[in-house]
């Protein structure tokens, strides 16, 4: 695993509010790593979420159930 973004990164990103990034972990609409109190997200599945535009990333070629 590579370097870990926080949610100032992840919002920057995607440009969003933190308080957007926050409410989605909050509520299970965005993969991210707790560590304590602190969240972090992984490189890879913020461009998962963005090219799929949900939390499960599926592999090209593969529909929803």
């Amino acid at each position: 695993m590579g370097k870990l973004l926080t949610v100032p990164q992840v919002a920057q990103i995607l440009q969003v509010k933190s308080s957007t990034i926050y409410g989605w972990t909050r509520q299970g609409k965005f993969p991210h790593i707790r560590a304590g109190r602190l969240i972090r997200f992984s490189p890879d599945q913020v461009n998962d979420f963005l090219r799929t535009g949900s939390r499960e990333s599926k592999p090209p070629g593969v529909e929803g159930s």
